[in-house]
């Protein structure tokens, strides 16, 4: 099953890259790589385009389908943990604000599960942005994402 899905995801991905191969070369322009994330779903901002440029272009403006897939595979991929961090953050969410108390979520993350220790817990959040105990849901996200132990 997860086979099967991951041929259809490569595929859309060769397909999408396909329309944007005007000279069949095997390869499109970076500034081509915007367009073609987005037709599969994807939605970097600038700034996330800027990076990717740095990271995959080797010099001559142009990615071939290879680094594409590897990139939009590793793309999806944290989208999904994206998407799972917030549906967990839901449970702390009481009002349904996008907001959870952090006294909860300490005290949850350092007793159940993959426990945390709480100086791990407090470094995590040490330079989050909160309101008077609470941490929106995406801050909350952004952080979890840049902690060592997600990666």
């Amino acid at each position: 099953m997860i086979k099967a899905k991951e041929d259809t995801t490569q595929a859309l991905y060769k397909e999408a890259f396909n329309l944007f191969d005007k000279d069949k070369d095997g390869k499109i322009t970076i500034q081509e790589l915007g367009i073609v994330m987005r037709s599969v779903g994807s939605n970097p901002t600038q700034q996330e385009l800027k990076d990717i440029a740095k990271e995959i272009d080797d010099g001559s403006g142009l990615v071939d389908f290879n680094k594409f897939s590897s990139l939009m595979t590793r793309k999806m991929k944290y989208s999904d943990s994206e998407a799972d961090i917030k549906q967990a953050f839901k449970v702390f969410d009481k009002k349904g604000n996008g907001y959870a108390n952090i006294q909860d979520l300490k005290h949850t993350l350092t007793s159940i599960g993959e426990k945390l220790t709480k100086e791990e817990f407090d470094n995590m959040l040490k330079d989050a942005k909160t309101v008077d105990g609470q941490i929106h849901v995406d801050e909350f996200v952004r952080v979890i994402k840049s902690s060592k132990s997600f990666n």
